[in-house]
């Protein structure tokens, strides 16, 4: 199992989507990819990367169960992804 930075943050996105750590692809310091994410300095990462990532992924979540939901006429409330690892 992969620890540090970028293993807690693959796995907060991963948690919040509902899929395996497997299907993430995490972009870090590639300013050609990815917005200015600053450093990567130690013990701050995960405070201050991880809550962001959980919030922007619950979003991208709320957005393909609603583009599911409309696709096939189902009321959204009742469209769920499965959890990660499920």
């Amino acid at each position: 199992m992969r620890t540090g930075s970028r293993a807690e943050i693959t796995q907060a996105a991963a948690e919040e989507l509902g899929v395996s750590a497997e299907k993430v692809t995490l972009i870090l310091a590639d300013t050609g990819q990815t917005p200015n994410d600053g450093s990567t300095a130690g013990s701050g990462t995960t405070p201050r990367t991880v809550p962001a990532i959980r919030q922007a992924a619950a979003a991208a979540r709320g957005l393909l169960i609603s583009a599911a939901a409309a696709k096939f006429g189902v009321d959204s409330g009742k469209f769920r992804l499965p959890m990660a690892g499920g």
